[in-house]
């Protein structure tokens, strides 16, 4: 049963980060910059473990039909992907990609393209990776894959912890920039126990430097709040700004 339940989690690690590097030459190379794609800070997409796990067991029965994998895998991951943005603008109050401008798009959720480049993927996934992938696993040590297992179970739970806590983070700096705003149109004065007027301060709040949120900001350019889209936007642009100020630096 360990062997079953380490094997099945490596499966996971490996195609979130077979995910990972698809998702970041698919959008580094029209940015023309590096971007480390995905919602974590390391190089995982567990969307893609999660779909690779996932469509392993449920089409696996019909490996004999290359035309039948092709389609249910559209289907699947299609399924998964509009899952997963509902659930994570729920739980987050962040749309964090959007099809809109897409022909054939739900909601801005999934859409024609990627639902047939997912299909593909599928195709791949099961014909060539998964093969390798687990005759490769089948001859490591029960031991080795237990240490493994334990060691990348360690990593991605402080690693969700850590992206989690900066996803909170900045919905607290979001309602402070709002609360702010509220203050400034309202024309309050100075508090007696502050040295800075409001907008002094909303403007030190939207260049404030926090390094896990603007790696989410720039690994999602389409981020949106579905609560307080105007500021998240503002520090979009303060955040641009500084990575063009650097550019210029260099050269």
């Amino acid at each position: 049963m360990l062997n079953l339940v380490a094997t099945w989690f490596l499966y996971f690690v490996i195609y979130s980060f077979l995910g990972w590097m698809c998702e970041t030459v698919y959008c580094s190379i029209p940015a023309r910059h590096f971007i480390n794609r995905g919602f974590l800070n390391g190089p995982f997409c567990p969307i893609y473990g999660v779909g690779g796990i996932v469509t392993i067991a449920v089409l696996e029965p019909f490996i004999s039909a290359p035309a039948v994998v092709f389609l249910l895998g559209v289907v699947w991951t299609s399924l998964l992907e509009y899952a997963t943005s509902w659930g994570m603008e729920a739980l987050f109050h962040y749309k964090w990609w959007d099809y809109s401008n897409r022909f054939l798009n739900i909601r801005g959720r999934v859409c024609l393209l990627n639902s047939v480049l997912f299909g593909i993927l599928c195709v791949v996934l099961m014909y060539f990776i998964h093969p390798p992938v687990e005759r490769f696993l089948l001859r490591m040590s029960v031991l080795l894959k237990t240490c493994l297992s334990g060691g990348l179970a360690v990593y991605f739970i402080a690693d969700l912890i850590v992206t989690v806590k900066a996803v909170l983070n900045l919905n607290q700096r979001l309602e402070k920039l709002h609360m702010l705003k509220e203050e400034i149109s309202a024309g309050l004065k100075d508090k007696l126990d502050s040295l800075e007027s409001p907008s002094v301060r909303f403007k030190r709040l939207i260049e404030e430097r926090r390094i896990f949120q603007h790696r989410l900001i720039r690994s999602f350019p389409h981020l949106k709040s579905s609560r307080y889209n105007e500021h998240l936007q503002k520090i979009k642009e303060a955040v641009h700004a500084r990575r063009k100020g650097k550019k210029a630096d260099r050269r």
